[in-house]
């Protein structure tokens, strides 16, 4: 997240939704930002609770288990050997030198994120960032997502440049869903081989502002 981004938008900062959490990187960066309302979600049931343990001291922090996708059915979770890159999408190819290989496959309940922003009671006037690391499956979270992209303004987005994920979603696919949103891309953080990156976009009426 892009704290320049923010205020150069004069974006009010009210809490963050960040759907696939991993290990919580980010957390000392959203407490710097002063976040008051901090939700992290994550598939994978098995890093639950390390997640747990290490945000336990922040009462402002919540933690869910479930895959966000464009359905409520289960569904396979890939997961490889760094498990940063596990996901709803099997990999194309892998890269033992970077801890990228099959590791074997977790079946998980998943959920739209409109239904869990309802099931969960989650008022929404308490978010207004949204941020995905879900490894090629952000496009599915946010075809499904309507209702809640009304209360966002500020997305950032893992996306990817090359195939690799099998039947993976391009940049392109991502790029058009949240322009047809209302959203604008304001600035692309592109790896050093050109596959993969982070895109932030603001609600478009920011821009005019």
């Amino acid at each position: 997240m892009h704290k320049h981004i923010l205020n150069k938008y004069k974006i009010k900062k009210t809490g963050v939704i960040h759907i696939g959490a991993h290990v919580a990187e980010e957390i000392q960066q959203y407490i710097d930002l002063e976040l008051k309302n901090i939700i992290y979600i994550e598939a994978n049931p098995k890093l639950i609770e390390p997640l747990k343990q290490k945000l336990s001291k922040y009462n402002h922090v919540k933690v869910y288990n479930k895959a966000i996708s464009n359905t409520k059915r289960s569904k396979p979770l890939y997961l490889v050997a760094n498990v940063m890159s596990s996901s709803l999408y099997q990999l194309n190819r892998e890269d033992i030198s970077a801890g990228i290989s099959f590791h074997g496959i977790e079946y998980v309940d998943c959920d739209t994120l409109d239904n869990f922003i309802l099931t969960n009671n989650i008022n929404m006037i308490e978010y207004n960032l949204l941020v995905l690391d879900t490894q090629n499956s952000e496009y599915d979270i946010l075809s499904k997502a309507d209702e809640t992209l009304k209360h966002i303004d500020y997305i950032q987005t893992e996306v990817f440049y090359k195939p690799y994920y099998q039947n993976g979603i391009s940049f392109n696919k991502v790029n058009n869903l949240l322009i047809s949103k209302g959203f604008k891309l304001v600035r692309e953080d592109v790896s050093k081989d050109g596959a993969a990156g982070d895109c932030h976009y603001i609600r478009s009426e920011y821009d005019s502002k």
